[in-house]
């Protein structure tokens, strides 16, 4: 199975219209048409009502289309995912030490900003009686 074709399927049915889906998805009718009769091959049931217009979805078509709408989702994630790789680590690392430790602190942020550019730094040098935290405050187990 391909998985652009159930985003033709999709477009299919946010169009509601063969054409209108069609160019939603920068191909031509009989690329969408083609594309939605191998997916209903592959699956081995009718996905479309078939006739000389667009008359919605069979039950099975229904299914397949909740599916779609997962598989969209989860393609959508992985390409985010894929994208944060290859940008690198972002958001905020906050750092506490002691401030006996501090004379590291420039080096390790130095390093960080390096290595991940897109990740926003907070260090913060205190006295280790002021580490303790409230039972309440989440803490990070590394």
């Amino acid at each position: 199975m391909i998985v652009r074709n159930f985003g033709y399927l999709l477009a299919l049915y946010r169009e509601g219209h063969f054409g209108r889906a069609a160019k939603s998805c920068n191909v031509s009718q009989p690329t969408l048409s083609a594309g939605i009769k191998q997916l209903e091959q592959n699956l081995g049931v009718e996905i479309v009502r078939h006739g000389r217009r667009y008359d919605g979805l069979t039950l099975e078509g229904e299914t397949v289309l909740a599916w779609a709408k997962k598989i969209e989702s989860n393609c959508e994630g992985l390409e985010r995912d894929i994208s944060a790789l290859k940008r690198g680590l972002e958001g905020q690392f906050r750092l506490g030490l002691l401030s006996s430790a501090s004379v590291v602190a420039p080096i390790l942020s130095l390093a960080l900003a390096e290595r991940m550019p897109l990740l926003e730094q907070s260090i913060r040098a205190t006295q280790l009686s002021s580490l303790t935290c409230p039972p309440s405050a989440p803490m990070a187990q590394i």
